[in-house]
């Protein structure tokens, strides 16, 4: 199948929706319209609009797929094979702080099966995009994964970097150079797949978070599972991306491993 076609309404909503995103994140800090979903989980009215305008962009011209987005879940009114799934704003406490490591995802299944994806980050003017078959890219120019061999010059993401995680893994922590919990997974992978960090490592996660991130890192050349797992599934919650090199090293360190995962 085609894609093509695909991927240019995911290019062309993305510009739409995205200039929203930027606008939101100059003036959010001045609005005080922010409501917690949780302690550790904000919405916006940004948040919001950004995907109510892509998700109706998506269905004015494919009326008969479905629509997934956080914040208002699934059109569950037809059936079919092709799923879009939204993260309007990754990051979205970092959003609110003005802190420029967020991201805009959209991705498109079919069959179950991620196809086309876009992940972008507006603030820097990075927009991240991969087809299934076709390669990953970062402003049109392709990227890989990084070549790099040495743990101890690696940089690791580990999503909840919090005492109780780090005292679980920290075998595995020590055997990087850097250990960072940057705040958007999304934008995490995209890095993972462009080479700016070699491996990411993150648990309770849902499907908006890592759909588009997972094509960028398997068509970059990486690879990415669930954890303790040799396949991917966006039903579950805990991730591994990484270049093969780490992949292959870190999954003997968490082969041991059962708590939080």
């Amino acid at each position: 199948m085609n894609y093509q076609e695909y991927l240019e309404t995911a290019l062309t909503i993305t510009d739409i929706s995205t200039k929203i995103f930027k606008e939101g994140f100059f003036e959010i800090s001045n609005n005080k319209n922010v409501e917690w979903k949780s302690e550790s989980d904000p919405v916006t009215e940004f948040d919001k609009k950004i995907e109510k305008v892509t998700r109706e962009y998506i269905l004015s011209k494919y009326p008969d797929h479905l629509v997934l987005g956080e914040e208002d879940g699934l059109n569950s009114t037809t059936a079919s094979d092709f799923k879009w799934i939204i993260d309007p704003i990754d990051g979205t406490i970092n959003y609110i702080r003005g802190i420029a490591f967020v991201a805009y995802s959209l991705a498109l299944s079919y069959k179950d099966e991620i196809v086309v994806a876009v992940v972008c980050n507006p603030i820097l003017d990075e927009c991240f995009h991969a087809v299934k078959g076709q390669g990953a890219f970062l402003n049109g120019k392709k990227i890989t994964v990084s070549t790099c061999q040495e743990l101890k010059q690696s940089y690791l993401t580990l999503g909840r970097y919090t005492e109780e995680y780090v005292e679980q893994f920290h075998n595995l922590v020590n055997m990087f150079q850097s250990v960072r919990n940057p705040g958007s997974a999304a934008l995490a992978l995209a890095y993972v797949a462009m080479g700016r960090i070699e491996a990411a490592l993150y648990f309770k996660l849902s499907p908006w978070d890592i759909a588009g991130g997972y094509l960028l890192v398997k068509e970059a050349g990486g690879i990415m599972t669930n954890i303790n797992s040799d396949s991917f599934s966006l039903e579950k919650p805990s991730v591994l991306a990484s270049n093969p090199y780490s992949y292959n090293h870190i999954t003997r360190v968490l082969s041991s491993l059962t708590q939080f995962l």
